[in-house]
């Protein structure tokens, strides 16, 4: 993880990290966001547009700011970056994590993370797999949501401090979605830059 990638997500964060119970309101939100996404990247080889991050699973506590993923090939990583940046988004570059570009939403709108994901990044890959596994496993679930409720209640020195707090149980999500040791080495190693 480089300075950077630490420096412009912690930014993000007051010192006490919001998180809140599950808002049925958030899939809804995120279908507002993606057909905005998508005409304004109608031009440009979408491969398509997913909800990830705890928002995007039923039931789970999460800081209220939807993650979204649009993904693309690598050949339009340049094209999105510049049609979104055209709308308001703010480019952070990759921030130390290969295959995604980080883009702050614009301030005038609903409360969002986009990243271009190229096509198979590991990034992608890692924010699938968290998902999916959170979506059809309530025990984890549970244990994660417990884990972010408990970290939210409580003073925090930075983004690193609540990431820490929650790393044993995303090692065995990350284990249950089948990464292997090798993969689960390197997500922990982009931390704190993953998603919530």
């Amino acid at each position: 993880m480089t300075s950077r990638a630490v420096a412009g997500w912690s930014m993000m964060l007051d010192m006490r990290v919001t998180v809140k119970t599950y808002d049925s309101r958030w899939p809804r939100d995120f279908e507002r966001i993606r057909l905005d996404l998508e005409a304004a990247l109608r031009e440009v080889g979408l491969l398509r547009i997913e909800h990830v991050g705890s928002t995007s699973v039923p039931g789970l506590a999460a800081k209220p700011i939807l993650d979204i993923d649009v993904v693309v090939p690598t050949e339009a990583v340049p094209s999105v970056i510049a049609l979104l940046t055209a709308i308001g988004y703010q480019d952070e570059g990759e921030l130390g994590i290969p295959g995604r570009h980080a883009l702050r939403s614009p301030a005038d709108g609903l409360a969002h993370h986009v990243y271009v994901c190229v096509e198979g990044c590991l990034a992608l890959r890692n924010h699938i797999a968290v998902r999916d596994v959170l979506r059809g496993d309530p025990d984890l679930r549970a244990e994660y949501g417990n884990a972010k409720l408990a970290l939210g209640d409580r003073e925090l020195e930075d983004i690193n401090e609540y990431v820490a707090g929650k790393n044993a149980v995303l090692a065995k999500i990350l284990k249950r979605a089948g990464l292997s040791d090798a993969e689960r080495s390197e997500i922990a190693g982009m931390n704190p830059a993953t998603l919530d």
